[in-house]
């Protein structure tokens, strides 16, 4: 009885951290897009929106906006894109196992300029990411 008991606090403690973690991230993106929005001129609703999944690549200010928010998650580095940076974003939410998975999928989008390959790579993300993933 009191193994089960132990076993039940670990989950919960675990279940909170990952709340914890959850709602600091959370926090951090919400502070970068504040930051982006003001760069991009987004549109709120077309950002709630990609956030959602639903990412027009077409719309410049969101193509903007997500350029913005990439270097501010450190995905992008003088215009390269940093896999350790996406793969730590995933570990960070306990996904690590869902990186490789949408890496294999999204590897082969075409990188032609790296605003329109970034927009592209989410929304691929987007497609392949669990539902609950915190993406951007």
């Amino acid at each position: 009885m009191k193994f089960i008991v132990a076993i039940l606090i670990l989950v919960e403690i675990s279940l909170i951290q990952g709340n914890e973690i959850e709602d600091t991230m959370r926090a951090e993106l919400d502070n970068y897009h504040k930051e982006c929005m003001a760069v991009s001129k987004v549109d709120p609703q077309v950002l709630k929106e990609a956030r959602a999944g639903n990412v027009d690549v077409n719309n410049a200010a969101l193509v903007e906006h997500v350029y913005c928010i990439a270097k501010k998650l450190n995905v992008l580095k003088d215009d390269k894109f940093q896999l350790d940076a996406v793969k730590q974003h995933f570990e960070r939410q306990n996904r690590g196992d869902v990186f490789k998975e949408i890496y294999e999928k999204c590897k082969s989008i075409k990188k032609d300029d790296i605003k329109s390959y970034t927009i592209k790579h989410l929304k691929c993300s987007y497609q392949h990411a669990p539902k609950d993933a915190i993406l951007i």
